[in-house]
């Protein structure tokens, strides 16, 4: 068209790829807050055949005998599994993580390893956020 000038792309490569990883991570998030998680906070409850994370923050407990508030944090654990990729021991991989790169981090050993999936070991309901997913609206694995 006349009159009509290109503007040149002014962003560097790292600009542009800094960019490129911001929508990534919001495009993960948007997709991680629609997952539903099998969750617990019986500690005593594990479960065989799925990749645990472990979340533990300030309860309303502590929050009331006066302790200050921890933000929540998370570790993995899994147990011993016989999969089709492999013969898999009692492990761990312990935090602290923020949760969502838990949950993030837990979703791809459940890949690599062949779990059925990913459930959550909460100290108490109340710590969990509606940004790291949705809980299943029944306690137990």
């Amino acid at each position: 068209m006349p009159g009509m000038v290109r503007v040149p792309n002014t962003e560097s490569p790292d600009q542009e790829a800094q960019r490129f990883l911001e929508r990534f991570d919001k495009q993960v998030a948007d997709i991680q807050r629609q997952r539903i998680y099998r969750w617990t906070t019986d500690q005593d409850e594990i479960s065989q055949d799925c990749i645990m994370v472990g979340i533990a923050g300030t309860s309303t407990d502590m929050l009331a005998t006066g302790l200050s508030y921890v933000e929540p944090c998370a570790s993995i654990y899994w147990g011993a599994q016989v999969t089709a990729t492999g013969v898999f021991e009692i492990g761990s991989e312990m935090g602290p993580y923020s949760v969502l790169d838990a949950l993030l981090r837990a979703d791809q050993l459940a890949e690599k390893m062949g779990y059925t999936g990913v459930v959550i070991m909460l100290n108490e309901a109340g710590i969990w956020r509606a940004e790291w997913g949705i809980l299943a609206d029944r306690e137990g694995l």
